[in-house]
């Protein structure tokens, strides 16, 4: 029977050897007194086979080695810094590329949108005040009504267009596959009716996978058509409401601003909701760039019209909600 003693140093040097199994050195002893500390007092394992026991000077020795090795694991290390040469390396990765050529561009569309917001606060702040609050108090009926479902559509849209269009490739390699195969079965003149059977199979699988990613983008679309259809409508209903929801009273000088924004606006959400789900579809496909050149022009598009209908045709906030709902139409044909 072993001693209190021994069964914590027992545990003591597992706990070392768990922790320093790279030093080889080190994990050595400790891994052998590791083995010790299990054996009889006479020196004989379970089985009975005797087994030399190191002498209590080695003993110390190796905690003496341990100790230090143990500690110095436990206290918490500096991160390593990379060479440029290293961090050039992880940066040219194919994986780590194509990560950044999917990532970037869909950066650069979440920071377009704001940047042309901010020249329309711009163009709206020259008109006044009032006609500047009373956009902010539509923008954020606006926005509050349609951020509810449209950004869960859109994180469904990107994975249901990945899945199906993951499927889709990999059943083409699959039919790709299966034909190379049966042309050199048909060269080498040992051709047989499995492989053409095998050949036919993986087409029909092929043409079936690119049916539900056709189906995939479809249903998508359509979804964002009724749910855009209907925060238009209730938006054009129920924007007063809102606006008396949000503070602004019918006495209110920004009342007529915002119902006048929010009116315009409104008209447009089904525009908005399918022109993010159309970035969800590409996103799923894996391209993020043709999202990211339709959104920058359609907001140069936007800040060029604003300044048209603002200030050149004296339109006022109806003028900036019509120019937004005008470039979104056009990113989105």
């Amino acid at each position: 029977m072993k001693s209190s003693s021994d069964l914590k140093l027992c545990l003591y040097y597992r706990r070392a050897a768990r922790l320093h199994l790279r030093s080889q050195s080190r994990s050595s002893s400790i891994r052998r007194l590791v083995c010790n500390s299990f054996l009889d007092k006479d020196g004989s394992d379970a089985s009975g086979t005797p087994t030399p026991v190191p002498s209590q000077q080695q003993q110390e020795v190796e905690q003496q080695q341990a100790v230090p090795a143990l500690a110095a694991a436990q206290q918490p290390g500096w991160p390593q810094l990379l060479s440029p040469q290293q961090l050039w390396g992880r940066l040219t990765d194919p994986l780590n590329m194509e990560i950044f050529s999917i990532a970037l561009p869909m950066l650069a569309t979440l920071a377009a949108d704001p940047i042309a917001g901010l020249v329309d606060t711009a163009y709206v702040g020259r008109l006044g005040a009032a006609q500047l609050a009373g956009v902010g108090v539509a923008l954020s009926v606006f926005n509050t009504t349609t951020k509810l479902l449209n950004v869960p559509l859109l994180s469904v849209t990107t994975s249901s267009v990945a899945a199906a269009a993951g499927r889709a490739a990999a059943e083409a390699r699959a039919a790709t596959a299966a034909g190379s195969s049966s042309t050199s079965n048909t060269t080498s003149g040992s051709s047989s009716s499995s492989s053409s059977v095998s050949e036919s199979s993986a087409a029909a699988a092929a043409a079936a996978a690119a049916a539900g990613l056709s189906s995939a983008i479809s249903s998508s679309t359509l979804i964002a058509a009724v749910v855009g259809l209907v925060q238009a409508l209730l938006l054009v209903g129920g924007g007063s409401w809102a606006a008396q929801l949000w503070g602004v009273s019918s006495s209110s000088p920004l009342w007529g601003p915002a119902c006048d924004f929010l009116s315009i606006r409104a008209a447009g959400a089904p525009v908005t909701v399918l022109l993010l789900v159309m970035q969800g579809v590409y996103r799923g496909l894996q391209d993020t760039r043709t999202p990211f050149y339709a959104t920058l022009a359609a907001n140069v598009l936007n800040v060029g019209l604003g300044w048209a209908f603002i200030f050149g045709l004296g339109l006022g906030v109806k003028g900036a909600a019509a120019a937004t709902v005008l470039a979104q139409v056009s990113a989105v044909s």
